[in-house]
């Protein structure tokens, strides 16, 4: 998590090129939810691209993040969409005593939770929720092109292989990402947690990302990982695996930064309740 709370992490360039979360989605945690719909709030929620559609249902939201980056960047999205029920505070996600008990209808973390100290987050989580609130976290990992073999092949190669990305990802959180939040599912307190369902890939209700890029905007997109950013942080004037990706796909098939193709996210998603009588 270190390099999204550097201050030289384009936090722009994470809310551009990022994929959004789809309206249908977002309905599907309305609709496993069974409480109020007065506070919410979205811990990680980086440049607040989950806690603006969390906005349009509940009275109050609220979105935290430790990165200062993320906080200013969700501060003057909120600004310029004039957006009057939402508030962001720099916070960790596993310590929140501005936060009363049992005060929170809803949590969501997004593309966050693989950083968390589960045990300690689970606690807090249900410190602040109501009884019968609701926990949902979810995330996606590795894009994969829909009708381009060659360009997974060599997107594992470049972001993952030893010589090039792979050192440059921060561990246990990467691999807990790529388990689909197994790991973190695998923790959860059955003393304070009931109703748990866990989705993945398409499963019904599960989170389904996909996105026509440029590929000049995929590239740019890559530059958002965390080993990406840190790589060019550590080897200044380098050339880096994200150019080399480039380079040798446009060699080997024949495309260009204005090539179209289409892209999909393995995604996970866990939804659970808040026991009444924990």
């Amino acid at each position: 998590m270190s390099s999204f709370r550097d201050t030289s992490y384009n936090s722009n360039n994470y809310s551009e090129f990022r994929p959004e979360y789809p309206p249908s989605f977002i309905e599907s945690i309305f609709g496993y939810h069974q409480g109020d719909f007065d506070k919410a709030l979205d811990v990680g929620c980086g440049p607040g691209e989950a806690t603006f559609h969390l906005a349009r249902k509940f009275k109050n939201t609220i979105g935290t993040d430790i990165s200062p980056g993320m906080v200013s960047q969700a501060t003057s999205l909120k600004e310029r969409r004039d957006v009057s029920n939402v508030s962001f505070q720099q916070s960790s996600s596993e310590d929140l005593p501005f936060i009363e008990d049992s005060s929170v209808d809803l949590v969501t973390a997004a593309e966050c939770a693989h950083w968390f100290n589960a045990p300690k987050w689970f606690n807090e989580m249900a410190r602040i929720l109501k009884p019968k609130g609701t926990l949902c976290y979810f995330g996606y990992v590795d894009p994969y092109f829909v009708d381009l073999p060659l360009g997974n092949e060599l997107y594992h190669k470049y972001v993952y292989g030893e010589d090039y990305l792979g050192p440059y990802w921060e561990e246990p959180g990467r691999s807990i990402l790529v388990d689909l939040f197994r790991p973190i599912d695998k923790q959860i307190p059955s003393d304070l947690f009931e109703d748990v369902i866990a989705l993945r890939g398409n499963e019904p209700g599960s989170l389904v990302l996909e996105r026509d890029f440029q590929l000049k905007d995929y590239f740019q997109y890559l530059y958002t990982m965390s080993s990406a950013h840190k790589f060019v942080q550590q080897n200044p004037g380098k050339e880096d695996p994200i150019q080399m990706f480039r380079t040798e796909l446009f060699e080997r098939a024949g495309l260009e930064d204005s090539s179209v193709l289409r892209l999909k996210w393995l995604t996970t998603v866990t939804f659970l309740r808040r026991r009444s009588n924990p």
